[in-house]
């Protein structure tokens, strides 16, 4: 029986599969798909968002896809903007959308302009002399009231009233993101996986002061000529949207890149595991479950539809097996179907805003549900094909396990997390 290294390092794809003679082995990008490489890197830093990849998927991207200068590049599920950054600093004009309020805002603030940092640097210096005070009103909401000890909440509260106060919106903007970035560090939860966990902490450090070391950190990425993140010189056209990539907004630019990661098709509700991070920003309960509801249908607590224009006969078969070997939730062969719903709305409207020539590149990741290996990678591609585009590659980056539970019942099968490649 051959080692667990080696059988993760083994990408087989019989001769009858659909997309057989589209797969590609580069396992140099495998720690790339996760977040945890663009700790390394300026600005990418500043808000750990632990579902997004690194910089040099974006770079890799880039550079097979060799594009005229002045082109436009778009992320319909930006995330915390990885791909924006990577792109202007290449030259490129970027449009970034997420139906997360958060992901938008972290992108937009990520994105501002830094080439004269001397007002970020007084704002961060008047932040940082404030003195303790009294919150006219303390946060009511629901995840902050129970995961922050009462005098850290008051002191939360007191900085978010006078960081909104604030007249400068950019100034404004980058205070709270510190304070975003920074809120977990104090609180008594813990981010694991797609849950947020309690935990009793036995000392908590000073929210300002915690703060403050951020805000720092992120001077530093802004002024020192060894961190900064320099783009070219000029203005670069920068547009991000608060909105669905299954519905863009408004009338957009020619598109000749698309590089995004969709939410993986595993359960994981993004809207709970940052929760606290939301409420700061100013989300009441009530918004957070309505965002909740009509983020992408990759977790349960997300609407359902019911039906599907996907037109493939390997998901009608998924989804009866999964059905026939039974589940822990009646709704998830709902969900596999509804997910692969939800990008077959944004593909037509990628359709639509891409030139002829365009690429698109999907971060995806395979899933196993009741044994039933669901391949998104291949598809995507099936679905992209459906829509009139080519499938140009799939690009594996690397194999990983089932989940124990998984491995248990059904037994262990290689899972691809991949970059599909479309073209139009």
């Amino acid at each position: 029986m051959q080692s667990a290294k080696k059988y993760y390092q083994n990408l087989s794809i019989e001769r009858c599969h659909l997309h057989a003679g589209k797969f590609r082995y580069e396992p140099s990008l495998g720690e790339h798909v996760g977040f945890k490489p663009s700790q390394k890197y300026p600005i990418h830093r500043w808000f750990n968002y632990r579902q997004g990849y690194s910089p040099k998927i974006v770079t890799y991207v880039l550079d097979q896809a060799d594009l005229p200068s002045g082109s436009w590049i778009l992320d319909p599920f930006c995330g915390v903007g990885t791909t924006l950054l990577e792109a202007k600093r290449r030259g490129y004009a970027v449009i970034g959308i997420d139906i997360s309020p958060l992901a938008a805002f972290v992108s937009r603030v990520k994105t501002l302009d830094f080439s004269n940092p001397k007002k970020f640097i007084k704002g961060v210096e008047t932040f940082a002399e404030l003195k303790k005070g009294k919150p006219s009103k303390l946060i009511e909401t629901y995840y902050l009231t129970r995961l922050l000890d009462t005098e850290i909440l008051k002191e939360v509260s007191y900085l978010r009233e006078y960081v909104n106060s604030l007249r400068d919106s950019e100034i404004r903007d980058f205070l709270l993101s510190g304070m975003l970035a920074s809120v977990d560090k104090v609180a008594n939860a813990k981010k694991d996986g797609g849950w947020l966990r309690y935990i009793a902490r036995k000392e908590t450090p000073d929210f300002h002061s915690v703060v403050v070391k951020t805000l720092n950190k992120m001077i530093a990425d802004i002024t020192q000529p060894s961190l900064s993140l320099e783009y070219p010189k000029g203005h670069i056209e920068t547009i991000v949207h608060h909105g669905d990539a299954r519905s863009l907004p408004g009338k957009f630019p020619p598109i000749r890149l698309m590089v995004t990661s969709p939410p993986y098709l595993n359960r994981n509700d993004y809207t709970r595991v940052y929760a606290m991070e939301m409420e700061l920003l100013g989300l009441s309960d009530k918004e957070i479950k309505e965002v909740r509801r009509a983020t992408l249908r990759s977790h349960t607590e997300a609407g359902s539809l019911g039906n599907t224009n996907v037109k493939s006969e390997r998901l009608k078969k998924w989804v009866e097996e999964i059905q026939e070997n039974g589940v822990s939730n009646i709704q998830i062969p709902g969900m596999v179907r509804d997910y692969f719903e939800d990008l077959f709305l944004c593909l037509e409207q990628l359709q639509k805003v891409c030139v002829d020539g365009a690429s698109l590149a999907f971060v995806v990741s395979n899933v196993r549900f009741s044994g039933v290996h669901i391949e998104v990678d291949s598809l995507i591609a099936e679905i992209g094909e459906n829509l009139g585009f080519e499938a140009s590659e799939i690009i594996v980056t690397r194999l990983r396990g089932s989940s124990a539970q998984q491995v248990n019942k059904y037994g262990d099968t290689a899972l691809r997390e991949s970059i599909v490649i479309l073209r139009k």
